[in-house]
């Protein structure tokens, strides 16, 4: 039986059918094994935030489990407090066989981070390494490199297919060509959209074209699909113009969705508050400055009592994603107010280690990306004309 953990609950969270459905990287998979076949102790994959260095890592250590008789280990760096910790608590005392260990999210080494590993990899003659990570990193010359690109469009629109394979097959080739321009051929992109349309956030893969189209677009358009420059009337206008209510805003929003990231941070507190009123709930924003950690009550009565919900909003700009951090420090407001859950809303995405967290608590802590947060939007009923 093959000895494979995962040893941290915010290890990244990876589908279920990995190992069975990974798709492409078969150039990279026979780079690492090349690598640890020439002795090599360390691997480092490098890429950016959803491209795929998880899953090839993982994959990697699955196919490699039979030369590592003293087990295969994965963890995140992300949770402990320091890199000796980390290893204290991950690696068996006495490794007296070859062993892998892969660490995720190893940008966030320092450098004497980088120095424990370096001593631990001296030390245990038997210890392989596997580290990803989102930049370059001060590793020694023995680091064996590997720096991961998009998938190629067959294998972007092969991910789509097989994450999509329990429902909704009306995926055609065409609108998964524009998918993946739209993405770059991101790995995790095409994860996340697939999910989206299985588990029923958006209606079909034409609707959540409608969401995420704006990514292809730089910037601000007008009416006549030509870019505006903060300078402009209209920008002003549909932005800076206070006197606009968030209803108004939210018709704007309707036919523009990407504009929801130009808001300010406040003016997008007070959107998502006004959807959750729309949705039936009782809403009262936290002043401007010094929250204590969350930005909206919102209070719901149901026939079995009252509910409150705490609910903090991330105006992020993709890439950058909202990270379990935040994630942890909303759950322990959560307990200290002794509210009935926390939800988290934003304009980007959650990184692994976050979603991973909210498993652990799925029942106290709603995650809300960028899709879901359009989809309330199209949901919002227009009460006037909105503003133009």
């Amino acid at each position: 039986m093959e000895n494979y953990r995962n040893v941290s609950p915010f290890t990244n969270i990876l589908p279920s059918d990995l190992f069975t459905g990974f798709v492409g990287r078969i150039r990279e998979l026979a780079e690492i094994k090349s690598a640890f076949e020439r002795n090599v102790k360390g691997i480092v994959i490098l890429g950016m935030g959803g491209i795929g260095k998880t899953s090839l890592a993982q994959m990697a250590a699955h196919q490699l489990s039979g030369q590592f008789p003293g087990g295969t280990y994965s963890t995140s760096a992300s949770w402990a407090e320091s890199p000796e910790e980390l290893m204290m608590r991950v690696l068996p005392s006495h490794a007296t066989a070859p062993s892998l260990l892969v660490i995720d999210d190893a940008e966030v080494f320092e450098e004497e981070g980088i120095d424990a590993i370096n001593e631990q990899l001296r030390t245990s003659q038997n210890l392989r390494l596997i580290l990803t990570s989102r930049k370059d990193l001060s590793l020694p010359h023995y680091f064996h490199r590997i720096h991961l690109r998009g998938l190629s469009r067959r294998e972007f629109q092969d991910l789509l297919t097989l994450r999509n394979a329990v429902a909704h097959n009306q995926l055609d080739d065409k609108l998964a060509e524009r998918l993946f321009e739209l993405a770059g051929g991101n790995a995790l992109f095409a994860s996340l959209a697939a999910d989206a349309v299985k588990n029923g956030v958006v209606n079909s893969w034409q609707e959540l074209f409608q969401y995420v189209r704006s990514y292809s677009t730089p910037g601000i358009v007008g009416t006549d699909g030509q870019p505006l420059t903060r300078e402009s009337v209209e920008y002003k206008h549909i932005i800076v113009d206070a006197s606009s209510t968030n209803s108004e805003i939210l018709g704007i929003l309707k036919r523009d969705p990407e504009l929801i990231r130009k808001l300010s941070p406040r003016r997008f507190e007070e959107i998502v508050a006004e959807i959750l009123d729309k949705q039936g709930y009782e809403v009262e924003l936290t002043p401007a400055s010094g929250d204590g950690g969350f930005d909206i009550y919102a209070a719901k009565k149901e026939r079995i009592g009252k509910f409150l919900y705490l609910v903090e909003c991330k105006r992020y700009l993709p890439p950058n994603k909202v990270g379990v951090e935040i994630v942890r420090a909303l759950y322990g407001v959560v307990q200290s107010k002794r509210a009935t859950a926390g939800a988290i809303v934003t304009t980007s995405f959650f990184t692994s280690g976050a979603e991973a967290f909210q498993r652990e608590a799925q029942h106290q802590l709603s995650l809300n990306d960028y899709i879901v947060l359009q989809k309330w939007i199209d949901d919002f009923p227009l009460l006037h004309k909105t503003a133009t």
